[in-house]
């Protein structure tokens, strides 16, 4: 069941990844995902959807991956619930499901990196 979640979350995220624009000074778009199963939760390192040239670029494109995510999201699922930068879906039939949160950070910044860390 776990691995069937993964990879759903996989190709959700894929499907909302645009290109690419890499800039000095540029603000980087980041998406947390977790699995909500009623046993245990999953969280996944972040992962980069996007550069941006300026932050307010940035915040524009999390409402534009929100709104795609809902969108590809809402057909698939019992429930699709989106608000400040945070999408949730929950399966129909069983308890649980995904969640995706985004993050506007500066490309000084990977929160991948070890606490106090930067890339």
């Amino acid at each position: 069941m776990i691995a069937a979640i993964r990879a759903s979350a996989l190709i959700v995220a894929l499907a909302m990844t645009p290109h690419l624009a890499w800039a000095e000074g540029a603000w980087v778009l980041w998406v947390k995902t977790t699995v909500v199963d009623p046993e245990s939760s999953d969280i996944r390192s972040p992962e980069l959807v996007a550069a941006f040239a300026s932050e307010d670029e940035c915040v524009r494109g999390i409402a534009v991956q929100t709104a795609d995510a809902e969108r590809l999201l809402r057909g698939a699922y019992k429930r699709v619930v989106s608000s400040d930068g945070k999408v949730t879906a929950f399966f129909e039939g069983i308890r649980g499901g995904l969640a995706w949160s985004y993050l506007c950070l500066p490309d000084t910044i990977d929160p991948r990196a070890p606490m106090g860390g930067s890339r």
